[in-house]
């Protein structure tokens, strides 16, 4: 059965022989200047993320409430993490292997495990900098400016999944673009052949995500059906990748997500039922037991 492990298995694992550990060669435009991987890394890696940053925000961020019904601040806070996870590694991107790893991190630190870093200032400053420049992006305005990383993580974990799948859909697309125009002639064919196989990986990725999805809202009713709710309803997140139900009651009162295993009690289900020849022994053990203790108080 498939488990959320082999979610999180490297992508880099499942690319062809062929194209693991290719290094790519920079654009002939570059490497005339004498320009390396190390140093278009340093001087040229803002200039790179800020047009990846501007292609999406124009193709899906103006669009995040009017299109998808989603807050504003869950496309900006999913454009930093992206932007920063890429920063950080940016000579990784000359190498098949660790180019699709580097993808698959993005990927996995918004959906499962979150950040290991607090970019909330960050957000912050990038969230009002868009509602400056651009009116009517958001019909409420969020700060996350003091937000510590548990807040940071929680945040991300409550993003839809498939907002979450939208976005990666249209950053995959921009960086595999605006790559493609800094690698030489003599590379761009293995990058074409990368492309491809990474769009394959999604893909199984997004059948095996469907087949957890399916397992998972099936675990998440046993456990409904197993437990007493005295008449509370139940709140399941779209967005998580646990058989997590929470209590709604509870979120009503207290604002807080609580599963209804931490509130209620199992019902009470007799795993040996009695039966008739049972039953008649234990009536005969229980008289025994009556007339043993009117002897005994005589």
């Amino acid at each position: 059965m498939a488990n959320l492990n082999d979610l999180k298995s490297p992508w880099s694992d499942k690319l062809p022989q062929d194209l693991q550990s290719i290094d790519f060669e920079i654009s002939e435009n570059f490497s005339s200047l004498g320009v390396t991987p190390e140093k278009l890394a340093t001087e040229s890696q803002v200039q790179i993320i800020s047009e990846i940053s501007e292609q999406v925000f124009n193709n899906l961020g103006r669009n995040t409430e009017a299109l998808f019904g989603t807050d504003f601040i869950s496309y900006v806070v999913l454009q930093v993490v992206f932007d920063e996870i890429l920063t950080s590694n940016f000579i990784n991107l000359f190498n098949t292997s660790s180019y699709v790893d580097l993808l698959q991190e993005c990927v996995i630190s918004c959906k499962f495990k979150g950040v290991s870093f607090n970019c909330s200032e960050l957000i912050s400053q990038t969230y009002f900098e868009y509602n400056q420049f651009n009116q009517g992006l958001t019909t409420s305005y969020i700060d996350t400016y003091d937000w510590n990383l548990d807040e940071l993580n929680s945040y991300l974990k409550g993003i839809s999944a498939s907002f979450k799948d939208q976005f990666f859909v249209e950053y995959l697309n921009t960086i595999n673009n605006v790559f493609f125009q800094f690698i030489s002639e003599n590379s761009k064919q293995d990058f074409i052949n990368l492309v491809n196989s990474i769009n394959d990986i999604v893909t199984q990725q997004a059948h095996l995500e469907s087949r957890l999805e399916a397992q998972r809202l099936q675990d998440i009713q046993e456990i409904i059906d197993s437990y007493d709710l005295k008449g509370d309803s139940t709140i399941i997140l779209g967005s998580d990748y646990e058989a997590n139900a929470y209590s709604k009651k509870a979120y009503d009162k207290t604002g807080k997500l609580i599963r209804i295993q931490d509130l209620y009690k199992l019902k009470k289900q007799s795993t040996n039922p009695i039966t008739p020849n049972k039953k008649a022994k234990a009536k005969k053990d229980k008289r025994k037991a009556q007339k043993k203790a009117r002897k005994k108080n005589r």
